[in-house]
């Protein structure tokens, strides 16, 4: 009995003491970490703090430096400027190749078309408002140019929309016969118009300054003689060519100066791999109108001597009346702008302002087929 009572007491004691030995470390370990974490924590603050301070620093930098640049902008300064750089050597092979391509262009002709779009607002089947561009106009024509300052406009087939004949139905289309059309020629001293509803031949001397200087240092220097110099001093340029473009390469300008913005906002020019001259163009209006080309069967440095022999390029090179019954209006240039020598801006001239200057995406310049 008192061997067991004894090996009770010793029993009883080993686990009080365990007991007491491992409450006792459980209360000095965590005392003695929790002073040392406490101390690591204070630490670490000291040194976040700097740290902390200086990112605040660079944040509040950089916020002043992109509100200065917010301020400091040009008007009309488009949102992807700056380019990255990268991007800003790509666009200037392009630029440049297109520019050493071009240059040996002395003679170049092609067949267009254009369409001329609207914005309009539909309302849907559920009630809703809906902006869209529809096509008004569809144009068939003839470009035709020589280095440096002779060029030719002819538009030579005109169709205008029609209201569908009943609610639901398709918009037809009407041959345009007789009004205004477009004729345009320059011959480097004096921009003629043929107003073929007046029948009068409308001629705006350039002044002495102007004559004799490239069509491309006209408000569009993107068809004849492109210079990436003159590009890039004018217009903020960058690449959008899509992934599912093939061997082609768009590119979207908008203006710099106030004078180059009175013509269009935006333009997008699509260049072909092949010859690298332009397959098309969208020009986007500030009345959010746009205006399609799609410039077709290029051809570039033809022998001339046999075109003289045809009238109708004779009259490239000397514009005459067309008949008897045209009279030869002479309309006095006193301001030394080229853009003084031509009408002001509107629908009727956009193709010959716009090509001589005397756009969503760039495929749908070749995507709209002629109305029937």
């Amino acid at each position: 009995m008192v061997l067991r009572h004894s090996s009770r007491l010793v029993l009883f004691s080993i686990v009080v003491c365990g007991a007491a030995s491992h409450t006792s470390a459980q209360v000095s370990g965590p005392q003695g970490g929790v002073q040392q974490g406490r101390g690591q924590q204070r630490t670490g603050l000291q040194q976040a703090a700097p740290r902390q301070a200086a990112q605040q620093q660079a944040a509040q930098q950089q916020a002043a430096q992109q509100q200065a640049a917010r301020q400091t902008r040009p008007a009309g300064m488009p949102n992807w400027i700056p380019l990255d750089p990268k991007h800003e050597k790509y666009l200037d092979e392009i630029l440049n190749y297109w520019e050493h391509k071009t240059s040996s262009v002395k003679r170049y002709r092609c067949n267009f078309t254009r369409n001329e779009y609207e914005m309009t607002r539909r309302i849907t089947p559920t009630n809703q408002t809906q902006w869209e561009f529809v096509r008004k106009t569809y144009t068939e024509g003839k470009i035709q140019y020589e280095a440096p300052d002779k060029g030719l406009f002819k538009a030579e087939l005109i169709k205008h929309r029609t209201p569908p004949a009943q609610p639901g139905g398709q918009p037809g289309w009407q041959d345009q016969v007789g009004g205004p059309r477009e004729h345009w020629v320059c011959d480097g001293k004096s921009i003629f118009e043929f107003n073929h509803s007046q029948k009068q031949l409308i001629v705006r001397p350039l002044p002495p300054g102007m004559q004799g200087k490239q069509i491309a240092e006209g408000p569009l220097p993107f068809m004849f003689g492109a210079k990436a110099a003159q590009i890039k001093s004018r217009f903020w340029v960058h690449v959008i060519t899509p992934k599912e473009a093939q061997n082609e390469y768009h590119l979207e300008a908008v203006p710099r100066t106030a004078q180059d913005a009175q013509n269009f906002r935006m333009l997008h020019i699509i260049i072909d791999g092949g010859d690298f001259l332009p397959k098309g163009m969208v020009l986007f209006h500030r009345n959010n109108a746009k205006t399609t080309f799609s410039f077709n069967d290029r051809e570039v440095n033809w022998n001339t001597t046999l075109e003289m022999l045809n009238i109708w390029n004779r009259d490239f090179f000397e514009p005459a009346l067309p008949a008897r019954d045209w009279k030869k209006v002479v309309v006095p240039v006193q301001n030394s702008d080229t853009q003084a020598a031509l009408p002001p801006p509107g629908p009727s001239n956009v193709g010959a302002r716009a090509v001589y200057g005397p756009a969503r995406q760039a495929q749908a310049t070749g995507g709209q087929p002629a109305p029937r």
